[in-house]
């Protein structure tokens, strides 16, 4: 039923001139994908993402001084 629904969502998007991608997919569902043959008809976002750039994300995970007492 879940790989039904997967070709199911693929279908609408497809027809919308959308393109699906699967991010962080847990390894049951690479394996599912894999052995029914449809992993080709989603694009993986880790191989697509580009690299980034200086700076990028640097504000969140950045640690800063503690001020002086």
């Amino acid at each position: 039923m879940g790989v039904s629904a997967l070709l199911q969502v693929r279908r609408e998007t497809t027809a919308r001139s959308v393109c699906l991608h699967v991010e962080d997919a847990p390894p049951f569902l690479d394996r599912i994908m894999r052995i029914t043959g449809i992993q080709h008809l989603f694009a993986r976002q880790e191989e697509q993402r580009p690299a980034r750039g200086a700076g990028e994300e640097a504000a969140s995970t950045e640690q800063r001084p503690s001020p002086a007492p």
